[in-house]
């Protein structure tokens, strides 16, 4: 469980690993609880990382924006960013410091919350296999692609290069954007719903265990990988 100031490694590694035999209710809808006076900073977690890195009590609240994305443009920030009554910012990476300050925050220099998540827990010894990130849906949008087209191209690539898993977002498995994998004899796991505390956590025990990333666009998976 995560606590202040530590996670047990193995207990979370145990737990998520059994997590993983039963995607439907990893990946279903769950309300957002968290403390935070603007909510949207403890997607997938976020905030609760932060908090635990830190050594903060889960109860208080962070007071600046917490980006949750990677951004590639110097300039972009979102609406809700934009809306939020929080009078300074995490940014990152350094060029988007002005992009806050423009905007009338204190731009504090900082890092996505992932590093933080993959700093709390001790990786996996040894990395199997390689590991296909698609770029994936969200609520607003829905990524169409020939999703029967990849599973098989992952196949082929699995017969000459070994193990290929696929890691689906939560959005696409309740859209059934995983049946064409699974059916194809493909293992698929999860990192769950971006509103689960352990998103993150989950996520970078995911990526501890292969030893390359496949994708079919950008995304900050890419960094993260």
């Amino acid at each position: 469980m995560i606590e202040t100031g530590r996670v047990d490694s193995a207990e979370l590694a145990g737990r998520f690993t059994a997590e993983q035999s039963d995607l439907a209710t990893l990946c279903a809808p769950r309300p957002l609880r968290t403390s935070e006076c603007w909510p949207e900073n403890d997607l997938y977690g976020a905030a609760t990382i932060l908090k635990t890195y830190a050594g903060v009590s889960q109860d208080r609240s962070i007071r600046a924006v917490v980006p949750h994305g990677v951004y590639y443009r110097r300039s972009s920030m979102t609406l809700s960013e934009k809306l939020a009554q929080l009078p300074a910012a995490l940014a990152f990476p350094p060029y988007r410091v002005r992009t806050y300050a423009r905007h009338g925050k204190l731009a504090i220099p900082s890092t996505s919350p992932f590093v933080y998540a993959s700093r709390l827990l001790e990786p996996d010894a040894v990395r199997r296999g390689n590991l296909f990130i698609p770029v994936h849906s969200t609520v607003v949008i829905t990524v169409e692609t020939d999703w029967e087209s990849i599973a098989s191209r992952l196949v082929e690539w699995q017969a000459g290069s070994g193990r290929v898993d696929v890691l689906i977002y939560w959005r696409d498995y309740q859209l059934g954007r995983h049946r064409p994998f699974v059916d194809k004899g493909l293992r698929v796991v999860s990192a769950g719903h971006y509103n689960d505390p352990d998103f993150l956590l989950r996520q970078v025990h995911l990526l501890s265990q292969y030893e390359g990333v496949l994708t079919n666009g950008p995304g900050s998976h890419v960094f993260y990988a």
